[in-house]
């Protein structure tokens, strides 16, 4: 289950780094004449590109760590 997560946040985060350019948008300071409800769509997409980066290590740990049983 957690090979299919992996692999659903991976190919997400790149499918979102390859076709919407909010990282390109964020680099450059290109908002500048932006409404203020594409320049919140430009902050949510930055942060999903952040949680994406975050958690996708987080599911590479989770499938090789097994904790020792304590009984």
């Amino acid at each position: 289950m957690y090979l299919v997560r992996f692999a659903c946040c991976y190919l997400t985060m790149e499918f979102i780094l390859h076709y919407m350019y909010m990282v390109a948008i964020k680099d450059r300071k290109a908002w500048i004449g932006a409404s203020p409800a594409e320049i919140a769509m430009i902050g949510f997409w930055n942060l999903m590109i952040i949680w994406l980066k975050v958690i996708t290590p987080s599911f590479i740990s989770s499938l090789f760590y097994h904790p020792l049983s304590s009984s």
